[in-house]
């Protein structure tokens, strides 16, 4: 049976993206997006 794959906490991505910081990302995200990574979750 196959597992269930869990999201990666934001943090994790950010670090792995090369961003310092969450908040840098996040501020980023928004830039580029016009939403936080929070809300682009919620709506998937």
């Amino acid at each position: 049976m196959p597992s269930a794959v869990l999201p990666k906490a934001t943090i994790a991505i950010a670090l792995e993206c090369g961003f310092n910081s969450y908040s840098h990302l996040a501020q980023q995200f928004r830039r580029l997006t016009g939403m936080t990574p929070k809300a682009y979750r919620a709506q998937k």
